[in-house]
């Protein structure tokens, strides 16, 4: 045991480190009282219902990929009500982005420098707010950029030439990526193309075929999986109408080419990256020193396959919403930069003993902690406004969310049927454990007349009474009597309301059918 230990250290410290990162950095780890960010708990539910039965799009109404509601599906294999599972699983993906680094880093420096790199990388990954508050797809497909970094460093390092297993992983890895989030392919498809016109450039026919006989077989393969499963469950269409046709149709009401898209995407990046001095050294500088130096690669294929992966993911990562949280995969691309300074600076730097690697590591998480702001919304901060705001006539727990306080109503009740009324999920049924009984279970943020039956199918339920309990939530300063719809007052009581901060302060009600 001990001499495993002391052969295989490394990666022993890369998943603790892991471990300690993301209990500081993502709300679902058990430092925080829960991860209240609406997209997380609109998967978590997805999941939720997919193990008990609900078919993802047919029965539950949601626009992310089923490879997404897989990994949920799993976390609430883990933990039923509880954020655990997400966490474990964000834990766990982490890892292996940072093994990757870390092999990356392996060929260009010694163990221990290389060790820097996975220290210092997540404080620049996870910087607000392009982290926000853990678990987006944006964060769970880290992994997959990575593997191209670390397919770009075996190329450079093998004589332009990779494994047939190389080309299988990275056609699985897209086709994941493609039933997960669509936009975030980009990466792939620009490696795929530079990587075929490199080989076609110096006439390596049988090298060409062989990669994308394997990327197709990967990539098929999985696209394969998700097809038949849905052909069997009757849900094809609704897989085709929910993640392709509603994201690019009727997600924001807008109908705008694709030209515009990608040009809009790039001057929104730009303009992002000129605000921070860090961004624009590490994210343009770092490029430009990649492309016009050999300290990384010297072969001027390597440099036109990785500048086509970087500017195919900036244009397609960025079509739909342009939010901090959705550039995050852009961050990868300070991975390599880094990577070449450390290298640089490690001719005048000794090997390190383990000490000094655990104090770095430490140093490191004060760094990853003072780069994300949801710390402050933690345990460790009891009294903050993300648990409770004083609110005359309230008379929750304090010391407990209005999820955790109306999951303890709900769940006494012998009828527990739960509607998430006028919102985006708000944790309530994962705090409950509650499965929603209706397949539009909230308010997606598609305008009425683009898809009025997702509204129109909740005010039927509740005008029918066939709920028993309905939870919404107003602005903190609005009466409820003029906020809430006349037909939730008409039919349903109020029997609790408390008020927390979530980007801006609410009060959340909960009411019971009369």
């Amino acid at each position: 045991m001990r001499h495993y230990v002391k052969k295989n250290w490394p990666i022993i410290f890369i998943l603790a480190y892991s471990l300690l990162v993301m209990l500081f950095v993502t709300k679902s780890s058990p430092l925080y009282y829960q991860n209240d960010w609406v997209d997380l708990n609109c998967f978590l539910t997805v999941g939720k219902g997919w193990h008990h039965g609900l078919i993802p799009y047919k029965d539950l109404f949601e626009q992310k990929g089923p490879v997404l509601y897989l990994i949920y599906l799993l976390a609430d294999l883990i933990t039923a009500k509880s954020y655990f599972g997400v966490y474990l699983i964000e834990s766990v993906l982490f890892c292996c982005s940072l093994l990757l680094i870390y092999k990356i880093a392996r060929y260009y420096s010694k163990k221990t420098h290389a060790l820097l790199s996975v220290i210092i990388v997540p404080s620049l990954l996870f910087m607000s707010p392009t982290f926000s508050k853990g678990g987006s797809v944006e964060e769970l497909m880290m992994p997959t950029t990575i593997y191209l970094f670390y397919l770009l460093v075996k190329l450079a390092h093998q004589n332009f030439e990779l494994s047939k297993l190389d080309y299988l992983m990275s056609g699985m890895l897209f086709g994941c990526v493609l039933w997960a989030k669509y936009t975030l392919i980009g990466g792939y498809l620009g490696f795929f193309l530079a990587l075929s016109i490199s080989l076609i450039m110096q006439r390596k026919w049988r090298a060409l075929w062989q990669s994308w006989s394997m990327i197709l077989l990967g990539s098929v393969g999985i696209s394969a999986i998700v097809l038949l499963y849905f052909k069997s469950q009757n849900a094809l269409y609704d897989l085709y109408f929910n993640y392709f046709y509603a994201n690019t149709n009727l997600y924001d009401g807008k109908h705008v080419d694709i030209v515009h898209k990608m040009i809009a995407s790039v001057v929104y990046y730009m303009q992002t990256v000129n605000k921070s001095w860090l961004l624009y050294g590490m994210l343009i500088i770092g490029l430009v020193v990649i492309l016009v130096s050999n300290g990384l690669f010297e072969d001027v294929y390597i440099k036109f396959i990785y500048c086509t992966v970087y500017i195919s993911m900036v244009v397609t990562v960025l079509l739909g919403l342009r939010l901090g949280y959705v550039m995050l995969p852009l961050m990868a691309f300070m991975v390599l930069p880094l990577i070449y300074l450390i290298k640089v600076a490690s001719h005048k730097i000794e090997e390190l003993p383990l000490p000094i690697c655990v104090f770095l590591g430490c140093l490191g998480l004060m760094m990853v902690i003072g780069s994300n702001t949801n710390i402050n919304e933690s345990r460790i901060f009891p009294n903050n406004q993300t648990v409770h705001i004083d609110k005359n006539g309230e008379k929750t727990n304090v010391y407990q969310t209005a999820q955790q306080n109306f999951a303890e109503i709900i769940n006494k009740s012998h009828d527990q049927t739960l509607l998430n009324y006028r919102n985006l999920d708000m944790g309530f049924y994962r705090a409950s454990g509650v499965l929603p009984t209706t397949k539009y279970f909230m308010t997606n943020n598609i305008p009425h007349d683009q898809l009025p039956e997702i509204l129109d199918t909740q005010n039927r339920l509740i005008t029918q009474k066939k709920v028993n309990f309905v939870v919404l939530r107003l602005p903190i300063n609005q009466d409820y009597r003029q906020g809430v719809a006349d037909n939730v007052l008409s039919n349903y009581r109020k029997i609790a309301q408390h008020s927390q901060f979530d980007e801006h302060a609410f009060t959340y009600y909960l009411f019971k059918k009369k």
